[in-house]
């Protein structure tokens, strides 16, 4: 997390205590100097984690209400946790991405626990950030070397995604225009892919067209959304498809995915590595594939004909699908 200790306490102390101060007051209550306070919480600001108000001359400093909401949902269930020991350092993110990981195992195997070996860090690291959360009760261990969320921290994890979610709004909105939607993905345990839906087209420096709005460069051109898609990352083909599927599983979205394939098959296998990314099940790639390979022969629920498909591929001057 991008928040330092200070920041962490100045933000804990709003949070959590829910009252309105001055900056003067915080200043005096946190025992800092006034102007270094200010730099504090225009950072906290930026992040929409705080709430600043002029009456006359005099700031009023509050903490997010949403936030408090969510934290004191995570005090009911928790109340030894403070803030900090959830929003310290790559805590959230992994927390964010152990709930992902056990959603995950549930529903490929039927369990949610999980070992240090499932995780990507180091196993120094890992077996470090497990022991501190096992101290604060957020996850036990049912038996030798597996590891589970314990039910009561489930609200904990939440708001640790909530929180992740919203920051990674606010740093995208530095070079994205009208942003009105996100999908995010906690598929890593140190930071977070995210697709970003935007009102305006942009030409950002640290963001890249996905979805839809990367077709074009692939030759794909379209009568667009209306709207445009922004990653944090430099996404590949598969990537897009992903992104694509994240935001829209219609039947126009899965047309224009036949015809990425169609146009590049050697993408094709490697949707199967884009395991449950966006909440995307392994058994809808599964489908999808299938009804590609397949040319139609097993269509699911909610997908268009194989005729509608090889007509469009046809369109684009790709030739039939070969699966």
């Amino acid at each position: 997390m991008k928040l330092n200790k200070t920041e962490l306490n100045i933000l804990s102390y709003l949070i959590e205590r829910r009252e309105s101060v001055t900056l003067g007051q915080l200043a005096n209550k946190l025992g800092m100097n006034k102007s270094n306070a200010s730099v504090y919480v225009k950072k906290l600001e930026k992040y929409r984690l705080v709430n600043v108000s002029k009456t006359g001359r005099t700031k009023q400093i509050t903490g997010s209400y949403a936030h408090f909401l969510s934290f004191s949902k995570v005090k009911e269930k928790l109340p030894h946790l403070g803030l900090e020991d959830l929003l310290t350092g790559k805590t959230p993110y992994f927390l964010s991405y152990i709930d992902w990981l056990t959603k995950k195992r549930l529903n490929e195997r039927g369990t949610a626990d999980f070992g240090i070996k499932d995780i990507n860090l180091p196993e120094i690291t890992t077996r470090r950030i497990l022991a501190k959360m096992s101290s604060l009760g957020v996850i036990y261990s049912p038996s030798k070397g597996r590891y589970s969320i314990r039910a009561e921290a489930e609200e904990a994890f939440r708001f640790c995604r909530e929180m992740l979610t919203g920051i990674y709004a606010a740093e995208a909105e530095k070079e994205l225009s009208g942003i009105f939607g996100i999908r995010i993905s906690f598929e890593t345990p140190e930071k977070a892919e995210c697709v970003f839906i935007t009102q305006k087209e942009s030409t950002p420096k640290n963001y890249w067209p996905t979805a839809y709005t990367a077709l074009s460069a692939y030759g794909i051109k379209l009568i667009g959304r209306g709207s445009y898609y922004y990653t944090n990352i430099k996404p590949k083909i598969a990537d897009i498809i992903i992104h694509m599927l994240a935001v829209y599983t219609d039947a126009r979205t899965i047309m224009y995915v036949c015809v990425l394939l169609a146009k590049y098959p050697d993408e094709f296998h490697n949707l199967y590595k884009k395991k449950n990314r966006f909440g995307i099940s392994d058994e809808f790639i599964s489908d999808l594939m299938d009804f590609i390979e397949t040319k139609g022969q097993r269509t699911p629920d909610r997908f268009p004909s194989w005729e509608e498909v090889a007509s469009m591929i046809k369109d684009y001057g790709i030739g039939v699908a070969n699966g």
